[in-house]
């Protein structure tokens, strides 16, 4: 039997696998799970929480399945750029 190694991360584990963007992957992460954690504790709805944050319920229902990635822009900002008022709304 094979013993299996461990190393200790570096705490981003996108920088860990070596993927390109790594704080940026580890941010738009840490900002999925903000806003499901938010949407969970106040009980919104898909559709509440695009009209909160100014998307379609499609586009919130890709975002909580963790797929951030696609909403990446040409110019590597979140293309629906939800504006700090909305997102205080949010909290």
């Amino acid at each position: 039997m094979r013993k299996t190694r461990a190393k200790l991360g570096s705490g981003n584990v996108f920088a860990d696998l070596g993927l390109p963007n790594p704080g940026q992957e580890l941010l738009k992460a840490r900002l999925t799970l903000q806003i499901h954690k938010i949407a969970k504790a106040r009980g919104l709805t898909q559709v509440q929480v695009g009209e909160i944050l100014g998307i379609k319920q499609p586009h919130v229902s890709t975002l909580m399945r963790n797929r951030a990635g696609n909403f990446l822009g040409r110019t590597g900002c979140w293309s629906f750029s939800p504006r700090s008022d909305n997102m205080s709304r949010l909290q």
